[in-house]
């Protein structure tokens, strides 16, 4: 278990449904994780899931959304390690990290915010205050610790790891659902049907 284990399942028991939640666990209480089991979870939850985002290796978003979708296919190419844990390991804090930047590009999109400001500045600007329920913006100020964990943090033991797989899992869930809630706002070019269509 990870220093952000705990946080981030509290999180993700927040964000999901019950019975998504006792799926979730299923899927992460039999290690090594199962991927298929992994993107069946992750399909039923609809919109760019790991099988769906791509197609024949191309993403399947409007090239203008690229910052917002990006740092899932980063997540799904790191995801291919899962079933594996000597490589996963070593991924599991660009996950973090990727999981994260997808709700940065987000916000920076709902509060049209062209400057470099990390995650907090974001949740802290009026234009996005505003179009967030308070709800929303504090499971995002909660996830903050564990991306900003991701993109700063090298202080923990010699020949350890920050990020479990399972913190890596959690976290890219997190920010799947949250960022379902924040599409409507985020004004994108992409087609949203398309996710829900199988690869031809």
């Amino acid at each position: 278990m990870g220093s952000h284990t705990l946080a981030l399942r509290r999180l993700a028991d927040e964000v999901l449904s019950q019975s998504e939640a006792t799926t979730l666990r299923a899927v992460l209480q039999k290690p090594p994780i199962n991927l298929a089991d992994l993107e069946q979870f992750d399909l039923s939850l609809g919109g760019p899931s790991l099988v769906r985002l791509d197609c024949h290796n191309t993403g399947r978003y409007h090239v203008d959304d690229r910052p917002v979708f990006r740092p899932l296919q980063y997540c799904s190419a790191y995801m291919e390690n899962v079933e594996v844990e000597d490589e996963i390991k070593w991924v599991t804090r660009e996950i973090v990290h990727m999981s994260g930047l997808h709700l940065e590009s987000l916000l920076k999109r709902i509060g049209r915010v062209r400057r470099p400001w990390p995650l907090g500045k974001l949740l802290a600007e009026h234009s996005i205050q505003s179009r967030l329920s308070p709800l929303t913006r504090l499971r995002i100020d909660r996830f903050r610790n564990a991306y900003n964990a991701a993109k700063h943090d090298v202080d923990h033991a010699k020949d350890t790891h920050l990020f479990s797989t399972e913190d890596a899992v959690l976290a890219y869930i997190i920010s799947r659902k949250i960022g379902m809630l924040l599409y409507p706002q985020a004004r994108l070019r992409t087609d949203m049907a398309i996710f829900e269509q199988e690869c031809p």
